[in-house]
């Protein structure tokens, strides 16, 4: 099977780039995101004052789930691919085997 998932990647934020360990740590990065977009949102109600800062945070921030987003959407798109590619693999090996089954089976008939 496809271990894709479970391996690092790289994944740039505008002009930084930062290594994620594994699928199920991005995951956890794009919930975080959305926790801390969250507060902010609800900070603006609290707090008009200072709401220039606070959409600027949040921008910030939308900005990092956007590029998490896209990451998560390549990562599974190859995760796809990879497993496309191992079912093809089986249904060959399959196949195979049938043939080679069903030209034994005539063998031993004759």
């Amino acid at each position: 099977m496809s271990s894709i998932l479970n391996q690092p990647r790289d994944i740039s934020f505008g002009d930084r780039v930062q290594q994620v360990r594994d699928y199920e740590y991005l995951v956890g990065c794009i919930e975080v995101e959305i926790e801390v977009i969250q507060r902010a949102e609800a900070e603006l109600d609290t707090n008009p004052g200072e709401a220039p800062q606070i959409w600027e945070y949040i921008a910030t921030h939308a900005a990092c789930l956007e590029a998490l987003l896209v990451a998560q959407e390549q990562w599974l798109a190859d995760e796809d691919a990879a497993l496309a590619t191992e079912a093809d693999t089986a249904r060959a090996l399959i196949r195979n085997l049938t043939a080679s089954s069903y030209k034994g089976s005539e063998e031993e008939g004759t």
